[in-house]
C-alpha cells in the first residue's frame, strides 16, 4: 500500500487580500492548486470576539457576516426557511440574540462557502476547518441552553493555567 503525500496551509480568510471569501478566496484556492497543494485549513468562522479571536465566539455555529463577500445578497424567503428547516437546533437561538439580520446572514455566508468549497473541491483542493475551542459565557448558546455549559471556573487552555496556577499559592 502507497501512501500519496500531500500538502496544505493553514490561512484564515481574514489573512487575504480582501479579508472575504470573495474573489480573492478563489484566487487563492486557484494559487493551491496550481502549487499542488490539496488542503486549505482555516481557522473557525465564527464571529470573533472583541479580540478579534474566533475561539471564544458568540455561537458555537453561526458564522460570521464580516466574511461575507456581498454582505447586500438579496435573500429569498424560501432559501430563510430552507435554513431554519435545516439548521433550526441553532439557529433561531442565533436570531433571537443577534437580532433580526442574522438569519439572511446565515444564509448569504452558507451560499457563499458553498460555492467556494464546489469551487476548490473541483480543483482537487480540500476546504478543512477549526472549530470554537469555547463559546464566550455572553454567548447565545450560554443564553439559550445554560445546562449544557459548566460554571467559569472549568475551562481548558492557557487561561486555565493561569487559575490553577493561582489555586497552588
Amino acid at each position: 500500500m502507497w501512501l500519496t503525500r500531500s500538502l496544505g496551509i493553514c490561512l484564515h480568510p481574514t489573512s487575504l487580500p480582501g479579508g472575504r471569501l470573495g474573489p480573492e478566496a478563489f484566487a487563492f484556492v486557484d494559487w493551491l492548486a496550481a502549487a499542488g497543494a490539496r488542503w486549505w485549513q482555516v481557522l473557525p468562522l465564527n464571529p470573533p470576539d472583541e479580540f478579534g479571536s474566533p475561539y471564544a465566539s458568540a455561537s458555537a455555529f453561526a458564522c460570521w457576516p464580516g466574511l461575507l463577500a456581498d454582505p447586500e445578497a438579496r435573500v429569498e424567503p424560501s432559501e430563510a426557511r430552507a435554513f431554519e428547516q435545516s439548521h433550526g437546533y441553532w439557529v433561531r437561538d442565533w436570531v433571537a440574540y443577534a437580532g433580526g439580520e442574522a438569519l439572511a446572514d446565515q444564509v448569504r455566508f452558507e451560499r457563499e462557502w458553498s460555492a467556494l468549497r464546489t469551487y476548490a473541491a473541483e480543483r482537487d483542493v480540500q476546504i478543512i476547518g477549526g472549530v470554537p475551542i469555547y463559546v464566550d459565557e455572553a454567548s447565545c448558546d450560554h443564553a439559550a441552553h445554560p445546562e449544557l455549559f459548566l460554571p467559569e471556573d472549568f475551562v481548558a487552555g492557557a487561561h486555565a493555567r493561569h487559575i490553577f496556577a493561582d489555586r497552588r499559592d
